[in-house]
């Protein structure tokens, strides 16, 4: 037989969810005043409806009692404090949510003021996708079910898995901004089943190629621009911020120290927090910043990498940068490769000549080593070889078998 001390009982009760409350049966001591429950209490739930109306009902399980009141009252029931107040709809929400953003006043998860490129493509994405689809709904309304609709549609339209999922952002903030609001209880958006992302291998050039698609680049300042994208390994939007200032000649290195946003078109602060960093200047790359230096005769607050018009405070377009390269390759037979290309292009040809993965990370300017462990680890030079001795030595065999490691390594890149 079930015993429950009164203690117990009371704890169930303050558990149990907003309306529910325990009833014990006929011939409960409980019921008498006794301080043990000898029976197995049902649930009776009374609720108040969005409409008004009041219902009640009782039940021999809490499961049961559960999965009725969330039939009655939907994915997020509105607080009884809150019954009576008309919710905003996903409109509302996400115009207030893109304004505190760009005043500054909506920090993102890290406490900190969101970068102007996010601020412009959560515009984007909620101007072209969350108010189209959600915009009139009101914020209890949404159910997992018409995120999981939008998800499915973006994804048969063949958007990439992270485009689905960069396009559900917004959403998905305004969601976390409504429960802490105690607008909603949950997240239609956490429940929602996005497409895998698998991944897909970085395209690269091989290291002897590099000077010839350097020296195919007849503009001066072309080939300087590249030089910091395929010799320095930087993110193209920290090689469009640097400043004839954060170019040291005495120590051999570059200060990344901002980034220009080719979406908001000003400075910002570089990517993360391990962004900010000197970078170590091979002599090609100073002798192709030193030839435009004496082409230009820049001041130190100049732009290294100038607007096509000349403006001295505002890098080059990367479209600009990209666009004139791929003439050039094209003309000379060369490989393509985009800017962000050429950042993999240096990792593997650092990892590949045999730089410490931890080096590669900290030049890269990543905080964790573990997506550079993903991303290169396998390209360094004997790990196969080694790996494969390790396990013969374990396993005692005097006479590995031979095999063709530069094949083998050449299938599994």
């Amino acid at each position: 037989m079930l015993i429950l001390t009164l203690e117990k009982v009371a704890n169930m009760a303050q558990s149990l969810p907003e309306g529910t409350q325990l009833r014990h049966r006929t011939g409960c001591p409980m019921l008498d005043g006794g301080a043990r429950c000898r029976c197995r209490p049902a649930y009776r739930l009374r609720l108040r409806l969005g409409d008004g109306r009041r219902v009640s009902a009782t039940f021999d399980t809490l499961a049961e009692a559960t999965a009725w009141r969330a039939e009655q009252l939907g994915p997020n029931p509105p607080r009884p404090d809150r019954a009576r107040r008309q919710q905003p709809t996903i409109r509302a929400l996400a115009y207030e949510l893109l304004d505190g953003i760009e005043a500054g006043t909506i920090l993102n998860r890290n406490g900190t003021p969101w970068k102007p490129s996010v601020a412009h493509a959560y515009r984007v994405d909620i101007e072209g996708t969350v108010v189209p689809v959600f915009g009139d709904d009101l914020v209890g309304q949404v159910t997992p079910r018409d995120v999981q609709d939008l998800v499915d549609r973006l994804s048969a339209s063949g958007l990439s898995p992270s485009t689905v999922r960069n396009r559900l952002k917004p959403l998905r903030v305004i969601y976390r901004r409504a429960v802490f609001d105690q607008l909603v209880q949950v997240s239609p958006v956490d429940a929602v089943q996005l497409p895998a992302d698998r991944g897909r291998r970085e395209q690269h050039v091989p290291a002897h190629v590099i000077a010839p698609m350097l020296e195919a680049l007849d503009d001066v300042q072309l080939r300087a621009a590249w030089s910091l994208l395929l010799l320095a390994g930087l993110r193209v939007g920290e090689a469009l911020g640097l400043r004839w200032a954060d170019v040291d000649h005495t120590l051999g290195c570059l200060h990344v120290r901002q980034s220009w946003c080719n979406r908001s078109h000003q400075m910002t602060e570089p990517k993360t927090r391990g962004s900010s960093r000197a970078v170590p200047m091979p002599a090609a790359l100073r002798r192709a910043l030193a030839a435009l230096a004496d082409a230009r005769g820049p001041e130190p607050s100049h732009a290294v990498i100038l607007h096509a018009a000349g403006q001295l405070d505002v890098p080059m377009s990367r479209n600009v940068i990209a666009r004139h390269a791929v003439e050039a390759w094209q003309a000379a037979g060369l490989p393509i490769i985009t800017p962000h290309a050429a950042r993999h292009s240096w990792a593997t040809m650092a990892v590949e000549a045999g730089m410490p993965l931890h080096d590669v990370a900290r030049h890269l300017g990543h905080t964790s080593l573990q997506m550079v462990m993903q991303r290169y680890a396998h390209l360094q030079p004997g790990t196969l070889e080694r790996s494969a001795g390790i396990i013969d030595r374990a396993a005692g065999v005097d006479a590995p078998l031979p095999v063709n490691l530069d094949q083998l390594e050449a299938a599994l890149r």
